[in-house]
């Protein structure tokens, strides 16, 4: 997170003085405003115009508070302000008002964010918020030891805590700690937290699982009725010496022919920041859902899921085909299977099954079947399960399966067997399982070199990545089918 300018006042011990003792602009952060806001970009006008305006903006919202009721339904905007200047609004502005000093702070928060019903749901309010809060710390005690060193300790604090506009820190113990060049350790009469009310005793090793997931609705050869999408999640389990290990790691985009973006991430409450890696591209206007994200957690004592996402509209599926399914008179049911891998797919699966699910038409009396490869079994005289093998075939990527069932409602059944009540008639599907190891569709990766532990701890590092079908279904192209998406 960036913050675009920060102003100190000293309000004095009667609270009404307005003198500016401090302010800092970061030119990298307001060029970055301008490329990125455009059209709706509000510069910052001079130090005097806006101590003016954001004055004015808190003694009419003081005598607001103080003139109105107190109901429920008034809101206190408190600490964060919205000043008017002649290029238009800044928000949020946040304030913080603490022994005898003003500190005003104004972060990069892009206009789409603007809309969000509520300011804690923008990262940069709340990272700001606490920047603030540490510097009022820093500056008490600076003004109670010696006034004259306070602008020379606030300049310190801004270049550890903020460089270049980027805030890096807000923790004001390892603040300290990093500008008296001393090692942060956890202080001896440090405690346990009640989420982690043990500490680990013995080796230190980290395992991280980056397992994404296919699901379908495949309803023939043509892709536009076909319905399908990708998401995945990064498990992890720490066995960490100490009270509060913190983990730092980077979550990766590894080169593919497809350039994909990584939606709707969201992180445990664990995890203290993800920022988006800004120094991966020279490109200003790249996408920052395809880009880096660097994760720095304190993990539970159990395995966690660190994070999950989407992957937004990937263009190709990963395998293709049709399946098709006709019913002839006496019970003879004929099908054929054709399946066909992606190019861009790894061929070498740990696993890569199919089952025909017979519904609502009895057992089967009798089958043939033919497979171009691999081998077919009859389970409970009701399902056929293909097991198709590791790889397909090297030359055309493709495998196919015939199939002729004699079926007989009259055979005795379990009377607890499950019926799909959709299966009907011709509405049937086969079901696609399989699993590709260090493989993801996307190419999110952890990056192993990446992985830091506070205090330099050494620890075993086990990173694995796996490509999993779920619910994966090809239905039958003389059926009806469900998608695995809601219709509008």
């Amino acid at each position: 997170m960036k913050i675009r300018s920060l102003w100190v006042y000293y309000m004095g011990s009667s609270g009404t003085s307005q003198n500016l003792i401090f302010s800092r602009r970061f030119p990298t952060v307001e060029k970055w405003t301008v490329l990125t806001e455009k059209d709706q970009y509000v510069p910052i006008p001079q130090n005097t115009e806006f101590t003016k305006n954001l004055f004015n903006c808190i003694r009419t919202n003081s005598k607001l508070n103080k003139n109105s009721e107190q109901k429920c339904s008034n809101q206190d905007k408190s600490p964060f302000y919205s000043i008017n200047t002649a290029g238009g609004k800044l928000f949020p502005v946040i304030v913080l008002n603490k022994d005898q000093f003003l500190f005003c702070c104004l972060p990069f928060v892009d206009s789409a964010s603007h809309s969000k019903s509520f300011l804690i749901e923008i990262p940069g309010v709340t990272l700001c918020h606490g920047l603030l809060s540490a510097l009022s710390d820093i500056v008490h005690t600076s003004h109670l030891n010696n006034e004259n060193s306070l602008f020379n300790d606030i300049s310190t604090f801004l270049i550890e805590t903020v460089p270049l506009g980027k805030i890096r820190d807000v923790n004001l113990t390892s603040i300290n700690a990093k500008i008296a060049n001393k090692s942060i350790f956890a202080a001896g009469n440090q405690k346990q937290p009640a989420w982690r009310p043990n500490t680990h005793k013995g080796r230190n090793q980290i395992y991280i699982c980056v397992s994404e997931n296919v699901r379908a609705a495949i309803c023939g050869t043509n892709q536009k009725g076909n319905d399908w999408e990708v998401y995945g999640r990064v498990t992890c389990k720490c066995d960490l010496d100490g009270i509060v290990p913190e983990v730092t790691l980077n979550i990766i985009q590894m080169p593919t022919n497809e350039r994909f973006c990584l939606d709707n991430f969201t992180v445990h409450p664990c995890v203290q920041s993800a920022d988006v890696d800004d120094a991966l591209s020279d490109n200003q206007e790249l996408d920052a859902r395809s880009t880096s994200r660097r994760i720095r957690f304190i993990p539970p004592q159990e395995q966690f899921t660190l994070c999950n996402y989407s992957v937004n509209a990937p263009k190709d599926m990963p395998i293709t085909g049709y399946y098709d399914m006709q019913v002839e008179p006496g019970g003879k049911v004929i099908i054929e299977v054709r399946l066909t891998l992606n190019p861009k797919i790894k061929n070498s699966f740990d696993i890569c099954e199919l089952q025909i699910p017979i519904y609502n038409r009895g057992l089967v009396q009798s089958y043939e079947v033919n497979a171009s490869q691999g081998s077919v079994q009859l389970v409970d005289k009701r399902k056929l399960v293909w097991n198709i093998g590791q790889k397909f075939p090297s030359k055309n990527l493709e495998v196919f399966l015939t199939s002729t069932l004699l079926l007989n409602k009259q055979l005795p059944t379990n009377p607890d067997m499950y019926e799909d009540p959709f299966c009907i008639d011709l509405n049937s599907y086969v079901l696609l399982t399989f699993r590709i190891n260090d493989f993801t569709q996307s190419g999110c990766h952890v990056d192993s070199k990446s992985v830091q532990v506070k205090g330099k701890l050494k620890c075993k590092l086990n990173t694995v990545h796996e490509y999993v079908s779920s619910h994966y279904k090809f239905w039958n192209i003389h059926g009806n089918s469900l998608t695995i998406t809601p219709q509008s």
